[in-house]
């Protein structure tokens, strides 16, 4: 697709922020499409200040996704890039600094703690890609109302970030194979490194002494847990959570009474020895779990006198 003349971009950013209606007002992601030489915002997403820039890249990419569905249901490609609008403080990277001027600098960047800063200056800004990645901005002081616009034909010398980096990658993602690129790109990239957490209930397929069977959902995930890279945790006894009155065993067959306790997770469980435990703690226990009801609760047990020892603080 011809690049569309880049003024029509930058009289587009120039406006959108001559419309922001005053400060400390939510900022805004957008979907820019083209038809011909117009264009037109499609979906306009309002996005809390408070959500941290790390998280700005995954919301532009659902946002693109959902605006290439709608381009490849009606047949059209319009989808032709993106915009940000933000309010932030700025502050200029020191020149030449002293080793302790340029550790504050990095402590603050990734603190966000700019806006504690002397030289923090209050803009708003937007920032504009489209997919031959161009990219335009148009920025205002909060303080002195002075607006300055810059246009970077390429991304070499053009400014950075969390917010930009997002801004290019799904117009990248858009440009590389048209909207279908959004639709079948892989949620994760070869080469990653992820933690994946499975909650379930271990299958009674689960026999072996160094696997173990998890059922989730309608999946049955299996897991060498003689892998170090695996971890499994364990959360609720297969008898589910113990009541009051009843009667339980550890690992080592060891016997416990189950007493109401104080604390919100249920109750307590104490053996004969004197020696007791929350029900979490002995079921998790690495020696001792998990744990298993061996009779179920005769009448309701009466809790013994509360003293400070007995309270379980769980973590």
């Amino acid at each position: 697709m011809k690049p569309i003349d880049q003024a029509i971009l930058a009289d587009y950013a120039a406006t959108a922020l001559a419309a922001r209606p005053g400060w400390d007002v939510p900022h805004e992601f957008a979907t820019l499409h083209r038809d011909g030489d117009k264009l037109t915002v499609g979906a306009l997403t309002v996005i809390d200040p408070a959500m941290p820039p790390s998280a700005y890249p995954k919301l532009m990419g659902k946002v693109a996704q959902r605006a290439a569905r709608e381009d490849l249901a009606t047949g059209k490609r319009t989808l032709y890039g993106y915009s940000l609008l933000i309010e932030a403080f700025g502050v200029a990277k020191p020149v030449n600094p002293a080793p302790e001027e340029a550790a504050q600098f990095d402590r603050d960047c990734r603190e966000r703690r700019f806006h504690l800063r002397p030289d923090a200056v209050e803009i708003a800004s937007i920032y504009v890609v489209d997919i031959h990645q161009r990219f335009w901005t148009s920025t205002r002081e909060r303080a002195s109302g002075q607006v300055q616009h810059h246009y970077c034909p390429t991304p070499d010398g053009a400014p950075g970030g969390a917010f930009i980096t997002g801004l290019r990658a799904v117009a990248h993602a858009t440009a590389a194979r048209g909207v279908e690129a959004l639709m079948t790109q892989p949620a994760y990239q070869p080469g990653e490194t992820v933690r994946v957490l499975i909650e379930g209930r271990v299958s009674p397929t689960s026999t072996s002494t160094t696997t173990i069977a998890v059922e989730h959902g309608d999946s049955l995930t299996v897991l060498d847990t003689t892998d170090p890279t695996v971890s499994v945790s364990r959360l609720e006894p297969a008898d589910g959570r113990p009541q009051p009155g009843e009667m339980w065993a550890d690992a080592m067959d060891n016997e416990y009474f189950a007493v109401g306790g104080w604390s919100d997770v249920g109750p307590n469980l104490y053996g004969s020895d004197g020696t007791h435990y929350s029900w979490y703690e002995l079921h998790r226990h690495p020696e001792l779990g998990p744990i298993r009801r061996i009779r179920a609760a005769a009448s309701a047990p009466v809790a013994p006198e509360r003293r400070d020892e007995d309270v379980e603080v769980p973590f």
